[in-house]
């Protein structure tokens, strides 16, 4: 009797013993998986710093020359209409020229070179070369004050901006990702300025927009609302996308989760948006139905994460 006592005594032991040697591998595990997890983030920091930095210099050496094309542009459309009035008078002065007139034939030679250079359509397709140059050069400033608060995201500075100007310079930034299958509208309320850091917002909204894009497979929309309910601007970004099933749905803030096939997405994205709203005292929540699309809602209280008495986000993200 004993002896089984002996035995049993032993054996609840060794089990106790596995049981702890179990728990002390689990907590090991868990150990390693945070350091993979925190060196990953680590590197994608670094590379986003890196990024940050080459936006800065290709945005700083793009500004320049763009500036003088549209100051030249501003010029030639000054210079247009002096031209345009010139020629007019001179044409209307060379048709009083009759038959009678020694310089009829003068006349004659001067309308056909403007018939045979097409003078007339030159003028007004010239105003319109202008004006679509001047559009594009503005296009490419939009672009480069995109790149300008890329650079800056690790900015935690916080300022009062325009939610509206931060979705519009977003949208300048990923358009060419998005214009050969994605559809854009939007519609902006009135809405107050909110203190937060415009860098971190551009990059929440371009997360959303970079995954709505890769869940539209041929031609899609992608439709962006704001609005204010209580003290907070309330921002949507809905798509026809694909969608997501509920099981994907619940696991979409989580760091390292993605749907995209290995190499083509970190699993990053959308945890470090989801942090960084937070950060700001907001919510994001999605909601998703498979096969039919998504819609991502952001609240964002209008005085910042600190109503209105820190001026800096928190560093931890």
């Amino acid at each position: 009797m004993k002896k089984e006592r002996t035995i049993g005594t032993e054996v609840a032991r060794r089990r106790a013993a596995e049981e702890q040697l179990r728990e002390s591998y689990a907590a090991v595990q868990r150990a390693h998986d945070d350091l993979k997890a925190s060196q990953t983030t680590l590197i994608e920091s670094e590379k986003m710093a890196s990024l940050g930095l080459l936006s800065a210099g290709v945005a700083h050496e793009i500004n320049n020359p763009v500036g003088y094309i549209l100051s030249n542009i501003s010029t030639l459309a000054d210079y247009l209409p002096k031209i345009a009035e010139t020629y007019n008078e001179l044409k209307g002065i060379v048709e009083q020229i009759d038959e009678t007139h020694p310089l009829y034939k003068a006349r004659e030679a001067i309308e056909a070179k403007i018939v045979e250079r097409d003078i007339d359509y030159l003028l007004d397709d010239t105003k319109d070369l202008v004006s679509e140059t001047r559009e594009g050069a503005n296009r490419v400033l939009d672009i480069v004050r995109g790149l300008k608060n890329f650079a800056h995201a690790d900015d935690n500075t916080l300022e009062y901006a325009d939610i509206n100007n931060c979705l519009e310079s977003t949208l300048s930034l990923v358009k060419n990702e998005l214009k050969y299958h994605c559809a854009i509208e939007t519609k902006f309320g009135e809405v107050p300025y909110v203190n937060c850091s415009v860098s971190k917002l551009g990059q929440v909204f371009m997360n959303i927009l970079v995954n709505a894009s890769y869940a539209i497979s041929g031609n899609g929309r992608i439709f962006i609302t704001t609005n204010t309910e209580d003290n907070n601007v309330v921002i949507e970004l809905e798509d026809n996308g694909s969608g997501m099933s509920e099981a994907t749905l619940k696991q979409i803030f989580q760091p390292f989760y993605t749907t995209k096939p290995k190499g083509e997405g970190t699993g990053l994205g959308l945890a470090i948006s989801y942090g960084i709203v937070e950060d700001h005292g907001g919510t994001i929540e999605a909601t998703s139905t498979l096969g039919e699309g998504t819609k991502f809602s952001i609240r964002l209280p209008i005085d910042g994460p600190s109503r209105g008495s820190d001026d800096q986000l928190s560093t931890d993200n």
